[in-house]
Order: structure tokens, then sequence, then C-alpha cells
């Protein structure tokens, strides 16, 4: 027994340093690498507020790929933010233009300016991190040194402040106050500026997010996740379109997968969905008319044929409209029942030469078409009148739903019925008399309405009709057929001449 106790004894002791011995052995980790504002090979995600209308906030790529040795020294020179298509497409983002990397120091390079940090900073010391052409200047003090948590990693972490002086060497109340940069040994740099757009209001602060290589934290969606359905997923839809401020058609869409069916290598998959559309349209504001139809469609993805939204630092792709045209990749973190939008929009010229984008070229931008993983297209709306398109407002997949369902029995106020039944209304236009043959339809009525939805004719038959019309005003109206419970089985317009 005593034997026993001083094992356990020596096993407690053991346990009792077993933390200060792992921390010694970070620390000693941690003092056997540098510290890394740049980390080749990998990319790096970046999140910053959105601003004002934006879906939420975005996430930036940074990547630095393209490095060039000299002597001691290492250039890295960054992926521009909007192109990767062409992979010499090089230019500045929030980093710069390229960052030069020495044994002193770190300096970002944006165009005739450079922003420099210490590589052995002393602690409580500031040094300049940046001139300006008017004598003032920024210093960039090393405040302390944590070991901390870094997209779930521990992490020895430098954490840097900011403030601004005049010509005189005079502190100046400022943006930089607030604004801070930290920088790891594993995982670069946690938290950092916008050294391109430092004139505006807000420094503009972001946040390490992700990193690939191998992945930790936010990664993108790639097209295989976001078009990834499973049998009795369901998504609903509305649709809107206006003019001005009155409505011109509003649609509702439900759609339930039914089958799924991969292809033998995987690159593609097909899907079958029941779906039920309910339609209205507007004249001069007031609804004319309602068409509700089901049915089953057939949907194939072909994931090679999609925007790789995954790829560096987000996809471009030609656009439909113009050869000439380039569309880019925002996305936008948590902002959709707190999943990742991938959001593509944006026209920009490019180099026919280089191939390397120009800059916005017109106004009357495409749709803004936003993706989600596993909820394919969240969201399609004109970019020059943002009110008009389609968006999802309810999913369900699996024990996972979000959203408003729609009830679709009243927005109708009738049984959706099958759209398959045929009926045939002629002739169209018509003078004195509309025929109309529903051979499957005992005890219908059918009823004629004007454009502001007022009933002007109504009359019950069975399989065939001749409606008497000579005695209606010359223009267009509307007319539905219902069988004996009330229920709408067609729709239409119909001409009186």
């Amino acid at each position: 027994m005593e034997s026993l106790r001083s094992t356990f004894n020596h096993v407690k002791t053991y346990l009792t340093f077993l933390p200060a011995i792992l921390l010694l052995f970070c620390s000693s980790s941690f003092a056997q690498l540098p510290y890394q504002s740049v980390l080749p090979d990998r990319t790096s995600y970046y999140e910053q507020p959105g601003y004002l209308f934006e879906n939420g906030n975005l996430v930036y790529a940074f990547r630095a790929d393209s490095i060039i040795v000299v002597g001691s020294d290492v250039i890295y020179i960054p992926y521009k933010q909007l192109n990767n298509s062409v992979p010499f497409c090089l230019g500045p983002n929030m980093f710069g233009d390229r960052i030069l990397i020495t044994s002193g120091m770190d300096q970002f390079i944006v165009g005739d300016d450079t922003f420099s940090i210490l590589r052995n900073p002393v602690l409580d010391k500031k040094s300049n991190f940046h001139r300006y052409a008017d004598g003032s200047y920024i210093t960039i003090r090393f405040d302390s040194l944590h070991t901390e948590d870094v997209l779930g990693e521990a992490d020895s972490v430098r954490h840097f402040s900011l403030r601004l002086y005049d010509s005189s060497n005079k502190y100046i109340q400022s943006k930089w106050d607030n604004e801070f940069i930290t920088i790891s040994k594993f995982h670069g740099a946690v938290q950092f500026l916008n050294l391109v757009d430092d004139e505006s209001v807000s420094a503009g602060t972001y946040t390490l997010v992700g990193l690939t290589n191998p992945d930790i934290g936010f990664h993108l969606a790639t097209a295989r996740e976001i078009f990834d359905f499973d049998v009795n997923d369901e998504f609903q839809y509305s649709y809107h379109n206006s003019s001005g401020l009155q409505p011109v058609s509003e649609e509702y869409t439900d759609k339930k997968l039914l089958e799924k069916v991969s292809s033998t290598n995987g690159d593609s998959v097909f899907y079958t969905w029941k779906r039920i559309i309910v339609s209205y349209h507007f004249v001069n504001g007031y609804r004319t008319d309602t068409i509700v139809t089901q049915d089953t469609i057939q949907e194939i993805i072909v994931f090679n044929e999609l925007s790789a939204v995954g790829d560096l630092p987000f996809t471009i792709s030609k656009s439909f409209l113009n050869q000439g045209e380039l569309s880019i990749h925002y996305v936008y973190d948590n902002s959709f029942c707190g999943k990742n939008i991938a959001e593509q929009a944006g026209l920009y010229g490019y180099d026919s030469v280089s191939g390397c984008l120009q800059g916005i070229i017109y106004f009357n931008l495409p749709d803004r078409n936003s993706f989600a993983s596993g909820l394919g297209l969240v969201s399609s709306y004109a970019s020059d009148y943002p009110y008009n398109g389609t968006g999802l407002t309810f999913y369900k997949k699996a024990a996972d739903s979000c959203g408003s369902r729609i009830n679709f029995s009243l927005l109708t106020n009738v049984e959706v019925v099958n759209a398959g039944i045929k009926i045939q209304i002629y002739p169209n236009p018509a003078t004195d008399q509309l025929h109309i043959e529903a051979p499957s339809i005992h005890n219908a009525t059918v009823i004629i309405l004007n454009l502001l939805g007022q009933v002007v004719l109504k009359q019950q038959f069975s399989d065939n009709a001749s409606i008497e019309i000579s005695t209606l005003p010359k223009g267009m109206y509307l007319i539905n057929i219902t069988d004996k419970k009330g229920n709408v089985v067609q729709k239409g317009k119909v001409v009186k001449e």
C-alpha cells in the first residue's frame, strides 16, 4: 500500500508540473520561429465589417505566391484582390503592392509609400510606421506579447498600437488611436489594416478568420458544396418585379426534392423537383390575375461548368453579355441564417493583351447572384434596381430550417391542382363567341374579368361551352376556369375585338 501511495504522489507531482512543462515546450517552439506577417503558400482569409447596405461582413483573401529572393531579402507580390484568372495580374490589396522582408523589418509598399514593422522590436518602444509627404508620421509601438488562441490553435502574438504625430513631433488625435496590428508566429498577421485606403475615415481593420494548406477556420464554399441537396430538401422563393413604385408581377415558388442521382464519376448530379408556383400580375397597381401551377422539373448540375467559388481569391468568370467584361465575387460572412454568402456581382473591363482588370466600365450592372453552401441560389437581384429579383425566403434541410414559410393556401385561397389538364379556349382574338373545350371537367364555371379584376361574365358549363361575348367592350380580358369545387384549373387571357 505504501508503494502504491508513493507512486500516486509521484504521478500527482508530475501532473502538477505538466502545464508548466507544456508551456515551456510551447515557448521553446515559438522561440524557434520568426514572427511572420505573410505566410507563403497559404491563402489567408480576413474579415472586415461590411459597409452600410452590405449583406454582412466582407471576407477578403490574401495570398503571396509570387516570391523574389534578393540576397537575404525576400519580396512577396500578392495576387490582386479582384483578379486571379491571369497569374500576372498583380496589384495592390490591403497589404500593398508588395511586401519586402529583410532581416530587420517587414516593409509594406503601396505605390511610393512604405509602411514598416520591425522584426525584432523592443517591448514598450516606438518606431516609425509611415511618414507622409507633409512631414507628419505614424508610429507603431510594441505593446505586449501573449500566447493566444488563433483559429483554435495556440500561438505567440505580438500586439502593436499606432499614433499620429505632426512634423513638429506633436501628437494628433486621429483614427489611428483605435487601430491595432497583431502578428503571430504560425498564423501570420492576425489583425491588420487597409494600407491602400489609409486616407479613409476609418483605417479599416481586417481580422484573420481562416487559412488554407491546411484548412483551418473559414473556408470558401465550392460549387459542389453549394449545390449539394438531399431528398426532401425544401426551398421557397419570392420574386418581385416593379416599375418605379408600381408592382408589375410577383411570383412565389415552393420546391421539394424528390430524387437525386449522381453520375458514375461524380462530376454531375441529376435532381428531380416537385414545384408549385403562384404568380400575380398587376395593372396600374391593381392585381389582375392569379396563376397557380404545379409541375415536376428536372435539373442537371455539372460541377466543372460552374464558377469554382473557392478559387483564389475569388473566381472571375466571363460575362454572358459581352466577352470584354468580367464579373467578380464577394463573400459575406454569416449573413444568411448563419451561412456564408458568395455573391457574384459587378462588371469590370480588362486589358485584351494582359487580361488584367481595369475597373468598373458602366453602372448598369447585371444581376447580383448570391449562393450559399447547401442552399444553391439564395438571391438574384438587379444591381441597378435591387428591389427587382428573386430571394430565398425559407428552407428546410433535414432538421435544419430557417426563414418564413409561405402558406400557399393563403396566397391562392384555392386548392392547387395539376396544371396538366388540357383545356382549349378559342378563337383568340374573339368577336362574338368564345368556345371552350374541357372534356375532362364536369360542372365547370368560366369567369371573365376585366383588367381591374372585376367580374364581367360568369357562366357554368360541362365539357364544352360557347360563351356569348358580343356585348363586351373591346379590349383584353382575363379568363378563369374552375371545377365544381371552385378550384381554378386554368387561367388565361383573351382579346375581344
